[in-house]
């Protein structure tokens, strides 16, 4: 694994998951930027930092998904001083990683099959809580511009280096996981379409000089990129809207199976508990929006499309 650099003191891992790297300007110090999903991965990111001749003292977490913190615990253990950024709602993620696939079982004990690296890393203890809110945060002395960006995650943040290159998490997908996934995992459809909306005006203001996608590395084409998020977001309102104005009243369990066939989305129990919880999130927003009335009939949710 190479470090890819993008601007000034900023750079990102070249994995799968590009994890971003701050070197710190007058320290032999790096801050990283996300964990990658588990010590394999992070001893990859850690050796490529030491080759240039510094070592990780700080981890700022996005948010509380284990591909994101699945190093933390490797590098707690290995170095003493390690400090762990994190809000306050993410940290109970962190700390309590068992949260995440519990999170798609409505709170009840998980499926086996959930209870995987991808879905659930080893605990770490964040030493640091950041506010939830737009500010700029002095870590190891350098002045880094928290940006809150719920959606996904209730309360994820992007991270901006000091260099304008902004670290974002999963508040936008790179292309080929947009094109392959038609439904990505976003749990609060209102909050996704407001953070897209910010995104593109902090493009469009020139503070940022490049933006790191977690999953895709740099991306040339970012306004490109957040119109095919929110093109996806309107489209599957358009499609659910559509399903449940045909039908009139529809059962929540025959929405899922017919969105599931829709997005070609594969039988298997991980993606169905993801659907699951992305259609709640669509059907949520749509409450919101006076389309649609829940009620229970028979022991079945009901929607009922609103005149």
């Amino acid at each position: 694994m190479e470090l890819i650099h993008v601007h000034g003191n900023s750079y990102y891992a070249d994995g799968v998951l590009s994890v971003g790297v701050y070197l710190h300007p007058h320290k032999k110090t790096a801050i990283i930027i996300d964990s990658t999903n588990d010590k394999d991965g992070i001893k990859k990111v850690d050796k490529a930092v030491s080759q240039l001749g510094y070592q990780i003292n700080t981890i700022i977490n996005t948010h509380g998904h284990a591909d994101h913190i699945g190093g933390n615990d490797y590098l707690q253990r290995k170095y003493d001083d390690l400090r762990i950024y994190a809000t306050a709602f993410e940290k109970s993620f962190i700390e309590q990683p068992y949260l995440e696939p519990l999170m798609f079982t409505s709170g009840a004990a998980p499926y086996a099959q959930l209870k995987t690296k991808q879905l659930q890393a080893k605990p770490s203890i964040v030493t640091d809580v950041i506010p939830f809110e737009d500010h700029i945060r002095l870590i190891d002395g350098v002045p880094f511009h928290i940006v809150t960006t719920p959606g996904h995650s209730n309360a994820m943040i992007n991270v901006m280096s000091p260099d304008g290159v902004m670290y974002g998490a999963d508040a936008l997908f790179g292309p080929a996981i947009v094109d392959k996934i038609g439904l990505l995992l976003f749990t609060d459809i209102e909050k996704t379409i407001q953070t897209l909306h910010k995104l593109k005006s902090l493009h469009e203001s020139e503070t940022m000089t490049a933006y790191v996608l977690y999953h895709g590395g740099v991306t040339e084409h970012m306004s490109d990129l957040i119109q095919q998020h929110i093109q996806g977001i309107q489209d599957a309102i358009a499609y659910f809207k559509n399903e449940i104005q045909i039908a009139g009243a529809i059962p929540f369990h025959q929405l899922l199976q017919q969105c599931m066939t829709h997005y070609k989305i594969p039988d298997h129990v991980a993606p169905y508990t993801f659907t699951h919880t992305v259609v709640h999130a669509y059907v949520s927003y749509l409450q919101q929006q006076a389309f649609v009335n829940l009620h229970v009939q028979n022991g079945t949710l009901i929607l009922s499309h609103l005149e």
